[in-house]
C-alpha cells in the first residue's frame, strides 16, 4: 500500500501529460501510486498513459468513455490504497521536493511506513507557484499560498478566512472518503472542486496549512480555459450559484446547520450575492429568489442572523426580503447604496479605486 494516492483525470493532454508525471517519477519521497483517468481522449494521451504504467508499477491506469473531470476523480479516488490522497492535473506538476515536504510538515518520519496510517492530521492545505514566473493574476497572487496555521478541529474560518479554496490544493486523509462518501458532483459544470474542498474540510478533525510552493499551475495549458469559463457574466453567476446551492445542500445533510449557517450565509455575499444585484432586475429575480430560499433552510430560526457580522447584515436582509418573484423590498437605489457601503466596508476604497484607475487605463 502507498501512503500518498495521487488522483490525476486525463482528457486529451498529450501534449503535457508526461511531464506531469515526471514530475511525479522526480519526487525524493517515493511511497506515491498514481491513479490515472483517461476519460476519453482521443489525441494519444490513453497510450501515453499505458506505456508509462508499463514502466513504473506505481502508475495506474483506468480508461472511460468521456464523462467529465469529477466523474474521472470520482473513478481515481473509488481505486485509492493510500493513506493520504492528493490531487495533480495532467497539465500540472508537483516541485520534486513536494511530497517529502508534505510528510516533513505532517511532522511524521519519511522512513516510518506507518506514520501517515498514525498522523493525527486530517487535512494539510499548501501553496502554489504559476509559470511562466509573473504570468499570475491578482487574484491567484492573493489566494495561492496560505499562511502557516493550525487546526485542531473544523471551524468556517479555515474556509472562509484561510486560502484552502477553491484550487485543489490539499493532501487529505483517505478514510474520509469512506467514513462521509466524499465525491466530486458530476452535475457541476463549474464550481465543482469548491463544493468537494467545502464538503471535505468541514469534516476534518485537524487541518494544518503551509506556505510552502510545492504545486505548479502552468498558465498557458489552462488560462485560456479559466478566462473562457469567466467571459459569460451570466454563465459564471449560474455556475457558482449551482456549485454554492451544492454546498449548501450537503451541510444541510450532514447536520452542520444551523451551528455554521450564518458563516456560510456571510461567506455567500461575497462569493455570488453582490454579483447577483449588480445584474438586470429581470435576470436577477430567480436567482435572487433561489439564493433566499437556501439561505432561509440554512439560517431556519432568525435568531440565527445574529451570527451575521453587522457590515454584512443589510445584504443578507436584502435576499431574504425579496418577494416570490425575486422583488427587492427596497427601491434600485437603495439597494445600490447598501450594495456599495458593504463593498466599502469588505474590500476597502483602495479595491473600487484601483477599478477605476484599471478601466481609466483601458
Amino acid at each position: 500500500m502507498a501512503r500518498i494516492s495521487v488522483i490525476m483525470p486525463v482528457y486529451n493532454a498529450q501534449s503535457t501529460v508526461m511531464r506531469a508525471l515526471q514530475s511525479l517519477l522526480a519526487q525524493s519521497f517515493a511511497d506515491w501510486e498514481c491513479i490515472c483517468v483517461d476519460d476519453g481522449s482521443t489525441d494519444g494521451s490513453g497510450e501515453l498513459l499505458d506505456e508509462a504504467a508499463r514502466g513504473d508499477s506505481r502508475i495506474r491506469v483506468t480508461h472511460q468513455a468521456n464523462a467529465g473531470v469529477s466523474a474521472a476523480r470520482n473513478a481515481a479516488l473509488s481505486q485509492v490504497s493510500g493513506a493520504y490522497v492528493t490531487f495533480l492535473d495532467a497539465d500540472d506538476e508537483f516541485e520534486p521536493f513536494a511530497f517529502a515536504r508534505m510528510v516533513e510538515a505532517l511532522g511524521v518520519s519519511p522512513a516510518d511506513e506507518n506514520s501517515l496510517v498514525a498522523c493525527s492530521w486530517d487535512a494539510l492545505a499548501f501553496g502554489a507557484r504559476c509559470v511562466p514566473a509573473g504570468s499570475e493574476s491578482a487574484w491567484f497572487q492573493a489566494h495561492a499560498v496560505p499562511r502557516d496555521v493550525e487546526y485542531a478541529e473544523f471551524t468556517p474560518a479555515l474556509l472562509f478566512a484561510e486560502n484552502t479554496i477553491p484550487r485543489l490544493q490539499v493532501l487529505f486523509r483517505a478514510s474520509l472518503l469512506e467514513d462521509s462518501a466524499i465525491r466530486f458532483d458530476p452535475s457541476l459544470s463549474m464550481g465543482e472542486d469548491l463544493a468537494f474542498l467545502c464538503a471535505l474540510y468541514a469534516r476534518t478533525h485537524g487541518a494544518k496549512l503551509v506556505s510552502s510552493r510545492v504545486y505548479i499551475y502552468h498558465v498557458d495549458s489552462q488560462g485560456s480555459a479559466m478566462q473562457r469559463a469567466a467571459a459569460d457574466v451570466h454563465d459564471k453567476i449560474d455556475r457558482d450559484l449551482d456549485a454554492l446551492c451544492a454546498v449548501f445542500a450537503d451541510w444541510q445533510s450532514a447536520g452542520f446547520f444551523p451551528q455554521y449557517a450564518a458563516a456560510l450565509v456571510e461567506w455567500s455575499v461575497a462569493f455570488i450575492e453582490y454579483s447577483i444585484l449588480r445584474q438586470e432586475p429581470q435576470w436577477r429575480a430567480s436567482r435572487l429568489v433561489r439564493l433566499r430560499d437556501a439561505w432561509r433552510t440554512a439560517l431556519g430560526d432568525d435568531d440565527e442572523l445574529q451570527g451575521i457580522e453587522p457590515h454584512a447584515f443589510p445584504m443578507v436582509q436584502l435576499c431574504l426580503g425579496c418577494s416570490d418573484d425575486g422583488a427587492l423590498a427596497v427601491g434600485e437605489s437603495k439597494a445600490a447604496r447598501i450594495a456599495l457601503a458593504w463593498r466599502l466596508k469588505h474590500y476597502g476604497v483602495g479595491d473600487i479605486a484601483s477599478k477605476v484607475v484599471g478601466k481609466l487605463h483601458r
